[in-house]
């Protein structure tokens, strides 16, 4: 399955990466990012399947901006038109801003005080601090899991079936 993470979050080049950069362009769009994606797995004019075979797009789902990536499971088709872009940039709507600011609870006006403090912290010599996209938070709880199972010593339990006939308190010989 390495293959199919290196698709979809590998640096630069994966998707993840595609769609974090067109959200940083001005005029990034929907479209426009599934063209990179197109471009940058599918690179011969009438490749549909990627080198690796996890990424696929027929010239008919090109036209309609779909694409297939195929995990573990199966192929699994996404629409790119769906406002990935949008999803992505994982912005406060100016309504939410409002709701939490105007709130009728301290505790939620606080919250998000302390929230809206933090990120101004995070602005380093008055240069504004680029917000993270779903994506980069997505890649960095995923790294820092793997961190973790990397450091502990897992162990697994062995279930046992006591009894054919699932009863309690009936054990088998």
């Amino acid at each position: 399955n390495q293959d199919c993470l290196d698709t979809i979050q590998v640096s630069n080049v994966g998707i993840m990466a595609i769609l974090d950069d067109e959200c940083r362009l001005p005029k990034g769009n929907d479209r426009n990012f599934a063209k990179r994606m197109y471009e940058q797995f599918l690179p011969a004019k009438n490749m549909s399947v990627s080198e690796n075979t996890r990424f696929h797009a027929t010239k008919i789902q090109q036209a309609k901006a779909l694409f297939s990536i195929r995990h573990f499971a199966g192929l699994v088709e996404y629409n790119a038109d769906t406002n990935f872009m949008e999803k992505n940039k994982d912005e406060i709507p100016i309504t939410a801003k409002n709701m939490f600011e105007n709130a009728p609870t301290e505790l939620i006006k606080d919250a998000y005080a302390a929230q809206t403090r933090q990120n101004l912290a995070a602005t380093s010599s008055g240069r504004a601090a680029k917000q993270k996209t779903v994506g980069q938070q997505f890649k960095e709880q995923l790294n820092s899991l793997i961190e973790n199972v990397q450091r502990t010593d897992p162990h697994y339990i062995r279930c046992i079936k006591p009894n054919s006939t699932k009863s309690p308190l009936v054990m088998d010989n």
